[in-house]
């Protein structure tokens, strides 16, 4: 093999290991994404909770009235 075609050989041998290396990248930011993604939806979920549950409580004026709470096993 001359040293040209030698030459070219290895060129085109860099550029698809750059492109593997690009798509592997490419890979890894599309997981990160997906789980920044994730734990921002946990977080809102847990925001709605803390949001509805002040609004349950913002309800029952008389907290003994609440279903749940840390008198939920003396009868009313």
């Amino acid at each position: 093999m001359s040293t040209v075609a030698h030459l070219l050989y290895l060129l085109l041998q860099a550029r698809q290991l750059i492109l593997v290396h690009l798509l592997l990248d490419l890979e890894v930011l599309t997981v990160g994404i997906l789980i920044f993604r994730s734990l921002v939806r946990c977080f809102q979920a847990l925001i709605a909770v803390v949001i509805v549950g002040k609004l349950v409580v913002s309800l029952y004026p008389d907290r003994r009235l609440l279903p749940f709470g840390p008198n939920i096993a003396r009868p009313f």
